[in-house]
């Protein structure tokens, strides 16, 4: 115990900045952060905000876990509610239900917050959903007839294909019904993080592109590092290029029109509406080549 509370107050590490204080540091940039507010417009279901929505978090749940996710937890606090003659389980239900009191409370001191910019300010209430269903299905499997084995077990499969069949666009991922379109529902770190710019490069290296015109949402230094001085920085207010291969992050083609209606920006994407990309690199990026 003495070791891992000097490891976690950082009193092993040069500085003492050790897990605990980077855990309360992280609190307080959040904290500046959504008192000075975001510099980029949010988006949520067509609508764009500075200052955000109440439904948010609860719609980023729905469309950034997987439905099979979603059923299971249904499926769980029915199980967890209800009293089951022969479960051995049974007076323990007071500690599985409790599992579910951190992500009410969590989620309850999201919803006025006027930070929307991704379901990863969600994502603590994960561990606890995930330990939930997972009880809650164990207790299912081991009490319930075989038409309720044969419903729970589906729903465990399809939840595990679901998410190796995204890997490794993790970042990107989106319920099954949301994935042909999800720029439609959710953008920023939702969809786009920069976080596909070495797929550009292996795809400019497969078709033998040996440069690109770019405007991707990503650090400054990320365009050096995987693409290797083979862009050229485009922003929208320079308009589309006459010639050549061009590439556009998603959260950029949203923005873009949130800037121009709002009379910050003379040009947007709009034009690109009527365009079929050449490809689109991950969840992220498009690919057009004019003319």
């Amino acid at each position: 115990t003495v070791l891992w509370g000097c490891w976690a107050l950082g009193a092993n590490t040069p500085g003492g900045s050790g897990p605990f204080w980077q855990v309360l540091d992280g609190l307080r940039m959040v904290r500046e952060h959504v008192t000075r507010g975001h510099n980029h417009p949010q988006f949520l279901l067509g609508r764009t905000s500075y200052t955000g929505w109440w439904t948010y978090f609860p719609a980023a749940f729905v469309l950034k876990t997987s439905v099979f996710l979603q059923l299971l937890l249904l499926a769980g606090v029915w199980q967890a509610f209800r009293k089951t003659p022969g479960d051995p389980l049974q007076g323990r239900r007071l500690l599985f239900r409790s599992l579910f009191l951190f992500p009410l409370c969590y989620t309850a001191a999201l919803l006025p917050s006027r930070l929307n910019i991704g379901f990863r300010h969600m994502m603590p209430v994960l561990p606890f959903l995930f330990l939930f269903v997972g009880v809650q299905a164990d207790r299912f499997l081991r009490t319930s007839s075989r038409s309720g084995k044969a419903l729970v077990l589906p729903l465990l499969a399809g939840f595990v294909l679901s998410t190796l069949s995204s890997y490794p666009r993790m970042i990107g991922y989106f319920t099954e019904w949301a994935r042909s379109r999800p720029e439609r529902f959710l953008n920023d770190s939702n969809l786009d993080w920069g976080q596909d710019l070495k797929r550009l490069a292996g795809f400019m290296n497969a078709r033998g592109i040996p440069r690109i015109y770019l405007d991707t949402f990503c650090p400054d230094e990320a365009p050096d590092l995987y693409l290797k001085g083979r862009y050229e920085r485009r922003p929208v207010d320079r308009g589309l290029p006459e010639t050549g291969w061009f590439a556009v992050s998603e959260f950029f083609i949203m923005s873009s029109r949130f800037n121009k209606d709002r009379g910050r920006a003379r040009l947007d994407y709009r034009v690109l509406d009527g365009m079929e990309p050449v490809a689109k690199i991950g969840s992220s990026i498009r690919v057009y080549r004019f003319p």
